[in-house]
């Protein structure tokens, strides 16, 4: 849709790769006429080779040989999504839809990130970094842990 791609897996139902390609319309083109919401969003997604990659779970993504798949593809614009975990019929009590998130992941991470790198870019200093040091109060960064071997 809107010359974005959806993968998936012959394990993925055809009802799941559905429901994502809905989500993500929706979220692109909000009063569903036909014309995505924010055309710079899509054109930079389609620039970054975008795509979502369904799979049946994280099984089969061990199994799945994403090396040949990512060979002609920006890895960094790729967003996964299982089947076990999308819920065409909804979140309820029992379990979150997980394809709200993860079709979400993908538009912010590669469309608003992208297109407009100033306010909705993934690093400190940005509109959206600033807003969230507020909302926090202050910017934390953790230092990775580091491992001491003895012998």
């Amino acid at each position: 849709m809107f010359g974005l791609e959806l993968y998936a897996t012959e394990n993925v139902p055809d009802e799941k790769l559905l429901h994502a390609a809905a989500v993500m319309a929706e979220y692109l083109d909000n009063n569903e006429d036909g014309i995505p919401d924010n055309q710079a969003i899509v054109n930079v997604m389609i620039e970054e080779q975008a795509a979502l990659v369904m799979l049946r779970d994280e099984r089969e993504e061990s199994d799945f040989d994403i090396e040949s798949f990512l060979q002609s593809r920006n890895a960094d614009a790729l967003q996964n999504l299982y089947a076990e975990e999308t819920h065409p019929g909804g979140s309820t009590n029992e379990y979150f839809d997980a394809t709200l998130e993860e079709v979400l992941h993908l538009i912010t991470h590669i469309g608003y990130a992208n297109a407009y790198p100033e306010i909705w870019g993934e690093s400190p200093g940005t509109a959206v970094a600033q807003a969230m040091d507020i909302a926090r109060g202050g910017q934390f960064i953790f230092p990775l842990p580091t491992l001491e071997i003895t012998s």
